[in-house]
């Protein structure tokens, strides 16, 4: 009952400014919100992933509670927010449904391409009051298209930080990715070996996987890595869109990438980008890029243009917030 009673002061407060209760997932994804006028509170669960402070800092916003506490009696939380169907779902849907919070079902990524109908079936009964995907591809893919309540908001770049410079490049196929040989079947570890190490390409790789490559100190790290870069090589299979794609467009890097995904509806081959599911068209297209600085900069630029037109970070800060508002009883903000 102090929950529900706290609400309805929130309600009356009318302030705009919520208490979010969730987890750490995605560090790229979560650190976008730390200009909105919200708190998260991160659950710290055995079956949630820890943030990684080398894929960002923790957001002033983001407030970690203490390990395996749930509600903070002592906060009025006004919504709640499962990112992934793979342990924050079973976590915070309960509490929902014991509390009458408003729950919001985030989903970062797509359904495990081994996975058979009856387990199909009973994911897509995993439901909140409003489900979020970040791509039409997503919704599709989990079986959403005729469920209720289903809203997608696509990333959002900081195209103010991650912004073209005029250096010069270093000759190299520049590729981000943790846990890449642990994580091929999402994220083409075989592909990366057949195209770029089976043929001496030279690359620069990077991200945290043990006895490959590194991960970047921080984002500005991070930024002058991809600006750097002669260009950018994503392999992913089974990733709505990557983050790091869109960030080496953003910084105007011409990238060349598996045509899976979301990725065809952002990239138009030979345009503001390269797109193949070909090992030796994807080597053609690396060293073409390698080879024609002066083209592959505009191809690169165009990306940017992309960046700027399909994933404002503008836009996506607006659409949380109003779906925030919305769903915590109060008008859009």
């Amino acid at each position: 009952m102090q929950l529900k009673h706290n609400n309805i002061l929130r309600i009356i407060n009318n302030t705009g400014k919520y208490n979010i209760l969730t987890g750490a997932t995605h560090e790229r994804y979560q650190s976008n919100w730390q200009t909105m006028p919200h708190r998260f509170y991160l659950m710290q669960h055995d079956r949630f992933k820890p943030w990684g402070f080398d894929q960002a800092p923790l957001p002033e916003n983001h407030i970690f509670l203490p390990k395996g506490s749930s509600i903070p009696w002592d906060i009025n939380i006004d919504i709640l927010l499962s990112q992934n169907k793979f342990g924050q779902y079973q976590n915070i849907k309960p509490m929902s449904d014991r509390f009458g919070l408003p729950f919001i079902s985030l989903e970062h990524t797509l359904p495990v391409p081994t996975w058979n109908n009856k387990i199909r079936k009973s994911v897509r009964q995993m439901t909140g009051d409003v489900n979020v995907f970040i791509s039409e591809y997503s919704v599709k893919q989990w079986g959403f298209e005729d469920v209720d309540n289903v809203e997608v908001i696509h990333h959002g770049v900081d195209t103010e930080k991650f912004v073209p410079k005029d250096v010069e490049k270093d000759g190299k196929i520049c590729t981000i990715v943790n846990d890449y040989i642990n994580r091929d079947i999402f994220c083409g570890w075989n592909i990366y070996k057949q195209v770029v190490i089976d043929n001496n390409l030279d690359a620069n790789p990077w991200g945290n996987t043990p006895g490959f490559s590194q991960p970047t100190k921080d984002v500005d790290h991070l930024i002058s890595i991809l600006q750097n870069a002669s260009v950018f090589f994503n392999t992913s299979t089974v990733s709505p869109i990557p983050t790091a794609l869109l960030e080496a467009m953003s910084v105007g890097t011409p990238c060349v990438s598996t045509s899976t995904c979301m990725i065809p509806d952002i990239i138009e081959d030979g345009v503001n980008g390269f797109i193949s599911n070909d090992p030796s068209e994807l080597r053609s297209k690396l060293e073409w890029c390698l080879e024609n600085e002066e083209e592959s900069r505009k191809i690169g630029l165009n990306g940017r243009k992309t960046i700027e037109k399909m994933f404002s970070l503008d836009d996506h800060i607006n659409k949380w917030n109003n779906l925030f508002a919305r769903i915590a009883g109060r008008t859009s903000i």
